[in-house]
């Protein structure tokens, strides 16, 4: 994935996950054929050097962590619909307000 490319040399990347956790931690193959959320090959492979972090964002708590997460950051990639981001509130206007220094 395009944020892997950006952890692998070095660019601090923090993967927002929701809190039942992204669903490919519950895929294998699996690290000595044992399941479990933190187990997984193909989790680990892609979200090497990635700081997850579980958020709520349909909450109020959720929403503020991003408010404070935002100005501190140059890029945000999100990885899901535009109906879904005006739904979570994760929208341009909102990044790109929020993210200019």
């Amino acid at each position: 994935s395009g944020r892997k490319l950006l952890a692998d040399p070095g660019a601090r990347v923090i993967k927002v996950e929701r809190p039942a956790g992204d669903c490919l931690r519950q895929s294998g193959p699996w690290l000595g054929d044992e399941p479990g959320t933190e187990r997984s090959g193909a989790y680990q492979f892609l979200n090497t050097n990635k700081e997850p972090i579980v958020l709520d964002l349909k909450m109020e708590a959720g929403q503020q962590v991003i408010d404070d997460l935002l100005p501190h950051v140059t890029l945000v990639v999100a990885g899901f619909p535009a109906a879904v981001a005006d739904r979570l509130r994760v929208t341009y206007e909102r990044v790109a307000f929020r993210t200019q220094a």
